[in-house]
């Protein structure tokens, strides 16, 4: 019966690249229009799953709750399989 099953990595992107929630406040308090903020390279949706602490998910909410705002946009870029950069731009 588990012949079929499709194995789970349970580690984040190889590449990934965070930021944390602090470098991100410290960045909105002085950014401009238009400024960007990298704030995550890697396979955000997965790795927010496998991450061991709290601060990835901390970040993602923050950034969805701030584009709902209207506060800042949010890009991507495509790098390859699995791994992108997300980019928080200010409105």
């Amino acid at each position: 019966m588990t012949d079929n099953l499709i194995p789970v990595e349970n580690t984040l992107s190889a590449n990934y690249i965070q930021r944390t929630y602090n470098d991100f406040q410290q960045w909105l308090r002085t950014a401009i229009v238009g400024s960007q903020f990298l704030y995550y390279e890697g396979f955000l949706a997965k790795d927010s799953q496998m991450a061991s602490n709290t601060e990835l998910i901390k970040l993602a909410r923050t950034m969805m709750k701030l584009t709902e705002k209207r506060v800042i946009t949010l890009v991507q870029q495509k790098l390859g399989t699995e791994n992108y950069k997300y980019i928080a731009i200010k409105l």
